[in-house]
């Protein structure tokens, strides 16, 4: 009986815990990272180009995160991995990147242009066109994004022992999962608020749905390591 609690205990001490406190206070800084641009539509005059080259700019970050954690979780081994989700993801980031630019006219004749360019300049391309064109009000949103990924990183990752229940085909297919679902909505949401003359109600509106979006698709993926920790601690699995 003894020996039985004792193995609950160090389970439970394992066990990736969605709702305590590491997870409410990266659920919060989360949310108020993604609050910013709130304050920027409302106090500096954002227009709804920079709000979704933002969105599109967190996908880098959500990048190098995953590659962080392939590399703990596979050291040396990941390096094959890594390198093929870089340039996968990045090609994938940059087809995104063009694609906003182009809807947006953040940079007239740059999807034409970009046909003739190499692959390097094809990854690069929207980065620089995003990032040039930013004010410095933009970089502390972005900033902040930064700032909560991270958190997560420590708090999620690393504090909660997730990488325990991450194989690197899991790492390197979950960034995707997001791009696809989250940027869908901004993406079609800015242009429907493009098309209505990016009125402020319809911007902040288009900021509260990426915020309801990112939180949801938070939380259901660390429930999902959580429920795969629960599974791996019951008798006959492993």
């Amino acid at each position: 009986m003894a020996n039985s609690l004792n193995a609950e205990s160090l389970s439970n001490q394992s066990d990736p815990n969605p709702s305590g406190p590491a997870g409410s206070l990266s659920m919060a800084v989360l949310i108020a990272s993604n609050c910013l641009p709130i304050l920027g539509v409302i106090l500096w005059g954002w227009e709804v180009g920079a709000i979704v080259t933002l969105y599109w700019a967190e996908n880098l970050i959500l990048g190098v995160i995953t590659l962080l954690k392939m590399l703990f979780v596979g050291g040396f081994k990941a390096f094959g991995s890594m390198a093929f989700l870089t340039l996968h993801y990045g090609m994938f980031c940059a087809a995104h990147g063009t694609l906003i630019v182009d809807i947006f006219d953040l940079a007239p004749g740059y999807a034409a242009s970009a046909a003739n360019n190499s692959l390097v300049n094809l990854l690069a391309g929207p980065i620089d066109v995003v990032f040039n064109g930013s004010t410095g009000l933009w970089w502390w949103a972005f900033g902040a994004l930064c700032v909560s990924h991270g958190v997560s990183y420590f708090l999620n990752f690393i504090g909660q022992r997730e990488y325990e229940r991450l194989t690197l085909n899991k790492l390197m297919s979950a960034p995707y999962s997001r791009i696809l679902i989250l940027h869908v909505t901004v993406l079609l949401g800015g242009l429907a608020v493009a098309a209505l003359g990016s009125p402020v109600y319809l911007l902040i509106i288009l900021v509260v749905v990426k915020i309801s979006a990112d939180t949801l698709l938070h939380r259901r993926e660390h429930k999902l390591i959580s429920k795969q920790a629960l599974r791996s601690n019951e008798p006959g699995v492993g």
